[in-house]
């Protein structure tokens, strides 16, 4: 074998080995999308915040489902999570976010007030509390405990209605002439509108008593108690129309 003939073959060999060796270590360069992300559904629901309260904050989808924001989360701290709550779009019925200590163990309840449904003669709000873990809290519902304990009856007479209210042992009675309403139930309507309230260490809900589509004879206002790990309803207490709009 000639000289000329050994090196072509020795440079075949190292072009051959240095190819090879360039394919085993060979990584691809990132496109922009792998580097940057993928743009588009991949990307992170966009959201709003509602409402804050020191290091606590109450963000939503911002995408409405009809009048409602979805998909509400709490953030409190390093610690965040996603509920299955909805509140109405309008900014006149903001939600309202408290920090008390419900149960005196020294440390602060998360409270949430959403507003749920509105309408002519509807309020509806909605209430959540959490731990300092983001453990929900179970609040009774005021409306059923109002059902139970009152008895009322709507008695007619002439041109006269008679209103009668029963509330733990307290009778409240309302006489209304009977063109006051177009039409009155056969027995007092509740549930229509329902408000929430903190006061001092304690949450309250206010219920409306309704005799007609058109006559609201006054609010039921519902305490709470803390009984372990559940928010209890206990007194009931009156306030007709007048007494509130003088008080």
């Amino acid at each position: 074998m000639n000289v000329s003939r050994t090196c072509y073959i020795a440079w075949l060999l190292v072009l051959l080995l240095g190819h090879s060796s360039d394919e085993r270590n060979y990584t691809p360069a990132k496109t922009h999308k792998e580097a940057h992300g993928t743009i588009g559904t991949e990307q992170a629901a966009e959201t709003v915040q509602l409402a804050a309260l020191r290091d606590i904050y109450l963000t939503a989808e911002s995408m409405p489902k009809g009048d409602l924001l979805e998909g509400i989360t709490v953030t409190s701290g390093d610690r965040s999570r996603q509920f299955d709550w909805a509140t109405v779009t309008n900014p006149i019925y903001s939600p309202r976010l408290y920090a008390v200590d419900l149960n005196a163990d020294a440390n602060d309840e998360i409270i949430v007030i959403l507003t749920i449904g509105t309408g002519t003669g509807v309020l509806e709000e909605d209430i959540h509390v959490l731990d300092a873990m983001l453990n929900e809290i179970l609040v009774e519902d005021p409306v059923a405990w109002i059902e139970q304990q009152t008895t009322n009856k709507i008695i007619s007479s002439d041109n006269q209605i008679s209103v009668q209210l029963d509330v733990q042992g307290t009778r409240v009675e309302n006489v209304y002439n009977r063109s006051d309403a177009g039409s009155w139930n056969e027995a007092l309507g509740f549930g229509s509108i329902v408000k929430y309230d903190v006061k001092g260490q304690q949450i309250t809900a206010r219920v409306s008593a309704q005799a007609s589509p058109t006559v609201f004879v006054g609010d039921l206002e519902v305490t709470y108690t803390s009984s372990g790990f559940v928010l209890r309803c206990g007194l009931i207490q009156f306030a007709d129309f007048d007494e509130e709009r003088n008080g």
